[in-house]
């Protein structure tokens, strides 16, 4: 019963993506994702990305073998590049959950004395951002492309950029990528950058590219996106027997009530029409 359940379950969606009723877009920058605006998703990817050790880091993964790592929010998230080289990368992505990336990123992580907080008391946000919005101010040669169409470039880059209004937090392991002492730093971290939020990719191969030079550094990414539908729960097959199970009777009762009803000259006969959407 679960297997041919599960079978139901891949089939449905294999119908949808054939239908075309599922298609990838990119998610307008000022709309939020699962309960998220974007600029709070890129904060939250550099917590991701700074919450991994150096040695297993997604930002140093030349292959795409690292990106699952805590990989687990509400959305997606694919890592840039720091080695300043080509980057060729393969990830399974689980089908229905956005993919949130960065073009060219930066962060400022106020930590290390003297921060901010110390030399700019009336406005360390501002202090803090000084240190990165000029790398992203001079950012060029920026481009974003989904199988092929061009998404995000220098002319339309504007609405994408998301730079922070306030404070995050950040979590440091032993070994991080900032080379700082590891631990919980609350209030410490802003992030600047320009970042795309995709929808809709259906089950299959896609392929991602993002590229950008900032000051000292070019990013140059390809993601071949192997798009899955992960395996469904117990709970959802139970629901979906479930869902089968009444389909079926709803059915056999309709077609045993039109049959008595036919045979009756003093009823009219009745039709019945199901859509399925």
């Amino acid at each position: 019963m679960r297997d041919f359940l599960r079978q139901i379950s891949f089939a449905m969606v294999a119908m949808l993506a054939f239908l075309g009723t599922v298609e990838a877009g990119v998610v307008p920058p000022n709309q939020s994702a699962n309960g998220h605006t974007q600029l709070d998703w890129s904060q939250q990817w550099w917590q991701w990305a700074l919450g991994i050790p150096t040695s297993g880091n997604p930002l140093l993964d030349t292959s795409g073998s690292q990106a699952q790592l805590d990989n687990n929010r509400g959305v997606f998230f694919l890592a840039g590049s720091i080695s300043g080289v080509p980057i060729n990368r393969t990830i399974a992505v689980p089908f229905g959950k956005p993919v949130f990336f960065p073009v060219v990123n930066n962060v400022d992580a106020e930590i290390a004395s003297p921060t901010c907080f110390q030399t700019a008391p009336a406005d360390p946000l501002a202090c803090a951002l000084a240190f990165i919005t000029g790398t992203i101010d001079n950012a060029t040669n920026l481009s974003a492309s989904v199988d092929g169409v061009e998404v995000l470039n220098d002319t339309n880059k504007g609405p994408f950029r998301q730079t922070s209004t306030s404070f995050f937090d950040l979590t440091l392991p032993p070994g991080n990528l900032l080379g700082l002492p590891p631990g919980s730093y609350p209030g410490s971290g802003v992030s600047d950058g320009y970042w795309v939020m995709l929808d809709g990719l259906t089950p299959g191969t896609h392929t991602v590219s993002f590229r950008g030079t900032e000051p000292g550094v070019t990013v140059d990414v390809t993601d071949t996106l192997l798009v899955f539908v992960p395996e469904p729960s117990a709970a959802l097959l139970l629901l979906s027997g479930i869902a089968a199970l009444v389909a079926v009777a709803r059915s056999r009762f309709r077609r045993r009530r039109y049959l008595v009803l036919r045979h009756c000259s003093t009823l009219p006969r009745l039709r019945s029409a199901n859509s399925v959407r």
